[in-house]
């Protein structure tokens, strides 16, 4: 067949809304995945298909001038995406399509893409060129304008070419559509804050009784003003979120009382259009001509030619971040792992199906699944399954929110068929069904089953059956509400979670809680637009460099004071380049913080609980800017997101929506998140030999034991750079295994 000729599939789904004379390029971005893709969907309607994905050299270069100088995207990332754009195009090229990428700003590429296309287009009777992207999360300057930028070049080159423009964003980076969201809601719950804020300011002593007041009200059950739905605005228009709730307990609250269950995840497309003529691949023919043979060539390997294609500012970026992070391989990438990582993370969609197969449902050698075990092990701080480990491909759109909570819906049907049918044989066969075979799988089990283990396809004809058997999204909340309340605040505070006598009745929920966590960063950059990067989430609020509130200590009792998010006096930062390099290179004297950042650094991973405690550490000890780690947070990290990102850690510098201004006890932290003290024994050799209680105080070593274990402190390991009995705190004592 022609590339560019319609097929019968093609033929029906232009009947039902598309187009037969129309070219669909797909822009694939933070969404590299077939199932579960709005504007993939919606491209499956279009006489010919041409998927393009643009690797943007300003992501290789620094953010801005005057910060930490470190690429947007360091090698580690860049690996990541590159096995992700390899795997999706193997995967679109079995489906008869075909995948372009350009390292190249995608205002440039897009039109080029176009223009090379557009003779052998117009032959084939093609008259209309579309351009279908789903929206960044991201709403700073910078992002906003490179997709005004793309999409006014596109449209620019299609009317130049003859051709009439259609353009058309989507969204998929979120559990709940934006489309979705209880405005009502908000709305009434800002109005609230509002005057209880004007009535703290009369009286000032009523604040903290005004916080904990508004903390036991709900947001209200209206949905019916569901806020502004253009496609324009999808994703991008901060007036959008204007009544978003300033912290995300009130977020979720909203959503629990007012918001419609998640939208279950779209199927992969029956059929794909064909490639358009000109273009070679995917099973679509062609004469070669058209477009560039070399844009339909596999992406590179390793990234380093993508930074050296990208110029002397990009090169000079990624030495700065190698020097920063005493990690020299960052400037050379390339080689094997390093040998202390503990999770090896693929690209694709495959294999983010396969990671959270293998975390909701186990590995099929019986040991239990590590989804039961999530609401402690989310806490901890070291360990191959103490997070579900899908941020990176949720980050680069492997796997999306929704096929997340599809897949633990469809376990939890699974088992109450399971439990339905075992009742029904108990009922049925009296004694005589005892004898049934136990480990017979009830039908509707195995057939749910058979679906549901491939999240995409399998979630989304799931989803069907789980939402006759399994509770809703806002069901699980409540039910995690209510065991939060029976467990305690403070064995909440503890565990994340409390023991063995609830954490495993709705694990389903804890996962759904740290998805509605991520909504809210996600929304709430949207919502701050370009003051994400410049003071923070609560710029609205005037608190300038990070806040000036009272610091609540986390790690020991909870209980304490600090400065407030500012670190010094007034709220100014410190220019402190030597120390900024000390906690960058993992060199700041407690272990717990550097092992943490020498694992980033080596690996692009750390986990929530060592992000939260160098943060705090970063802003609240060291009193250093917080834009500075959040750049090289960006920069390293497999998972960066922009809103997640930089909200966590305008929220964890006193920047942002904490109006408790938590301030981590690192080292309790530490010994109670990794008792073991097993991060500083992979990754602070230096401190290998000694105990595990000395590896989370080592100036506490006698003479005897710091010879043996042969350190040396000031000298074999940094002397800590702060007063540790700062970074102590009283509280539980940590039990191995717990979080």
């Amino acid at each position: 067949m022609a590339a560019g000729a319609p097929t019968a599939a093609t033929a029906a789904a232009v009947a039902s809304g598309g187009a037969a004379d129309a070219l669909a390029l797909w822009w694939a971005r933070s969404d590299l995945r077939i199932a579960d893709n709005e504007a993939l969907t919606a491209a499956a309607r279009y006489r010919c298909l041409l998927p393009l994905a643009c690797l943007d050299p300003a992501d290789l270069q620094p953010r801005r001038s005057g910060g930490a100088g470190v690429p947007v995207m360091a090698p580690p990332r860049c690996r990541l995406l590159l096995d992700a754009l390899a795997a999706l195009q193997a995967d679109l090229e079995a489906a008869g399509s075909c995948l372009a990428w350009r390292a190249e700003a995608p205002p440039s590429a897009l039109p080029s893409a176009l223009r090379a296309l557009a003779p052998s287009l117009r032959a084939a009777g093609v008259s209309r060129a579309a351009l279908l992207f789903t929206h960044a999360a991201d709403a700073t300057d910078r992002a906003a304008r490179a997709e005004a930028a793309a999409a006014a070049a596109f449209e620019a080159a299609a009317r130049e070419l003859g051709f009439e423009p259609e353009v058309r964003g989507f969204w998929g980076a979120t559990l709940h559509h934006p489309d979705d969201l209880p405005y009502a809601a908000f709305s009434q719950g800002a109005k609230q804050q509002k005057q209880q804020q004007q009535r703290a300011q009369r009286r000032p002593e009523a604040l903290e009784e005004q916080q904990q007041q508004q903390d036991g009200q709900g947001g209200g059950r209206s949905c019916a003003a569901a806020g502004p739905s253009t496609a324009a605005q999808s994703g991008l228009d901060p007036r959008r979120f204007a009544a978003l709730p300033r912290t995300m307990t009130d977020f979720r609250r909203a959503l629990s009382a007012a918001a419609p269950p998640p939208r279950p995840p779209l199927p992969r497309p029956a059929a794909m259009p064909p490639p358009p003529p000109g273009c070679r691949g995917g099973g679509g023919g062609g004469d070669g001509g058209g477009l560039p043979a070399e844009w339909l060539a596999p992406p590179p390997r390793e990234p380093l030619e993508l930074y050296e294609a990208a110029g002397p500012r990009a090169l000079a970026a990624l030495q700065r971040l190698a020097d920063l992070t005493a990690c020299p391989q960052l400037a050379r990438p390339g080689g094997a792992p390093h040998a202390a990582c503990a999770f090896l993370f693929r690209g694709g969609e495959a294999a983010g199906a396969e990671r959270l197969r293998r975390f909701v449902r186990g590995d099929g050698g019986g040991a239990a699944p590590a989804l039961r075990g999530f609401a402690e092990a989310r806490m901890l701080a070291a360990g191959v399954d103490s997070s579900a480990k899908l941020s990176p491909f949720l980050s680069l759109g492997c796997v999306s929110p929704r096929q997340v909570v599809a897949e633990v819906r469809a376990l939890q049907a699974e088992a109450a068929a399971q439990r339905e049918w075992q009742q029904q044989q108990q009922q049925e066969g009296g004694v005589s069904g005892s004898a049934a075979d136990p480990a017979a799988p009830a039908p509707a089990a195995a057939a749910v089953g058979r679906t549901a283990a491939q999240p995409g396809d399998a979630a989304a004809a799931a989803v069907a059956v789980a939402a006759a058997a399994a509770p809703s999204v806002r069901e699980q909340n409540a039910a995690l509400g209510a065991a939060e309340q029976r467990r305690g605040k403070k064995d909440k505070r503890r565990t994340g979670g409390g023991g063995d006598g609830g954490a495993s009745d709705e694990p389903g929920a804890w996962l759904a809680m740290h998805l509605e966590i991520r909504d809210f960063f996600i929304f709430t950059a949207l919502k701050a637009g370009d003051a994400l990067v410049t003071t923070g989430t609560a710029a609205f609020q005037q608190q300038g460099g990070g806040g000036g509130g009272q610091a609540q200590s986390s790690g020991g009792s909870g209980s304490g004071s600090g400065s407030g998010g500012g670190g010094g006096a007034g709220g100014a930062w410190r220019d402190d380049a030597d120390a900024f390099a000390r906690w960058a290179s993992g060199r700041t004297g407690f272990p717990f913080v550097d092992a943490s950042m020498r694992e980033l650094a080596a690996t692009g991973w750390m986990s929530n609980r060592s992000r939260q405690n160098a943060a705090s550490f970063l802003a609240k000890e060291l009193c250093l800017d917080w834009r500075l780690g959040a750049e090289l947070f960006e920069s390293l990290l497999l998972d960066s997101d922009p809103g997640p990102n930089w909200g966590n850690w305008s929220y964890n510098a006193g920047a942002g929506n904490d109006p408790r201004n938590r301030k981590f006890k690192t080292v309790t932290q530490g010994e109670r998140y990794d008792a073991e003290a097993a991060l500083a024994a992979a990754w602070l050799p230096e401190l290998s030999a000694l105990p595990p209680a000395l590896r989370h105080r080592p100036w506490e070593a006698t003479p005897e034991q710091a010879a043996a274990a042969g350190l040396v402190l000031g000298v074999t390991y940094p002397a800590p750079m702060v007063d540790p009995s700062g970074q102590i705190g009283e509280g539980p004592k940590p039990q191995p295994g717990r979080g």
